[in-house]
């Protein structure tokens, strides 16, 4: 007695040699796609994308931070992608976000609050502000001292000390000197 061979079950259309349109578009589509495809890759950058440093700055420091970050992107071959607002704002966004790899804010104090929220592994000192009093040219209300911004004839525009660093810095300078910023006739 011979033993059945079980069946093989093979699902195959048999080979259509019959011309039809459908397989003719089929056929035709293929190397017109092909060529499409390769045509379309050759303006195509094959080179891999370069690796991206996300950098809140504070406004106050933009000018030159603009122009260090484009160099050192250009000598480390990476993008520096720069997000320039005041600094409280900034320390929002990377609460908000979760994502950043460098904050420079422009006063300590920012820091200070991103290393007690535990937002930064690390902090380092780069720069510092010197503050500075920019009168009209040619200085016509002869402005010498902080003494002189006092007067009644002067008028005085200063940052929010809630919302940018040279606002509280220049409290704290008024401080110093003695000077009550009631005593100035603040725009």
């Amino acid at each position: 007695m011979s033993q059945a061979q079980p069946k093989q079950h093979v699902f195959r259309r048999p080979y259509d040699h019959t011309f039809s349109r459908r397989r003719y578009g089929v056929v035709a589509l293929g190397p017109i796609t092909i060529l499409a495809l390769l045509v379309a890759c050759l303006g195509c950058d094959t080179t891999p994308p370069k690796p991206r440093l996300l950098l809140y700055c504070g406004a106050g420091i933009r000018p030159p931070v603009a122009e260090l970050a484009q160099r050192f992107g250009a000598k480390y071959g990476i993008v520096v992608e720069c997000d320039y607002a005041g600094s409280e704002m900034l320390l929002s966004r990377i609460k908000l976000s979760g994502r950043g790899d460098l904050y420079m804010p422009g006063d300590v104090h920012y820091v200070e609050q991103a290393v007690e929220q535990s937002l930064v592994e690390s902090h380092e000192s780069v720069c510092y502000f010197i503050p500075t009093i920019l009168v009209q040219k040619d200085n016509p209300k002869k402005i010498r001292t902080l003494d002189d911004l006092t007067r009644p004839d002067v008028t005085v525009g200063l940052g929010n000390p809630e919302a940018c660093a040279i606002g509280r810095k220049t409290l704290k300078l008024l401080e110093k000197n003695g000077i009550a910023p009631d005593d100035l006739n603040v725009k």
